[in-house]
């Protein structure tokens, strides 16, 4: 939620975020979970082998959509240059932010 309400502020400005944010929680059933020991340690091996392509956030949600077998929504551009099999394991579905 965090990473949705920074990317849309950043291009539509903070009162436009607050209003699609607050519009996504009301539309649909969101999750919002604590992490577990399991997911840290995965989510800091991403981290620690994806250091210039994915921040902490990222590698956190990627942790815990491999783990339950979720799709990665996301508008990060750098998804590309993650090298081996992560992103064939990874069900990603792309935003392009205006």
């Amino acid at each position: 939620m965090i990473e949705i309400y920074f990317q849309s502020c950043k291009v539509e400005g903070q009162e436009r975020a607050t209003l699609l944010l607050n519009s996504l929680l009301e539309e649909y059933k969101v999750d919002i979970i604590n992490p577990d020991r399991r997911l840290l340690f995965s989510a800091g091996l991403l981290k620690c082998q994806y250091r210039t392509a994915l921040s902490y956030i990222d590698c956190l949600s990627i942790a815990h959509a491999l783990r339950i077998k979720l799709p990665f929504h996301t508008t990060e551009k750098k998804l590309k240059q993650i090298p081996g099999n992560m992103l064939q394991m990874l069900n990603v579905v792309k935003y392009e932010l205006p």
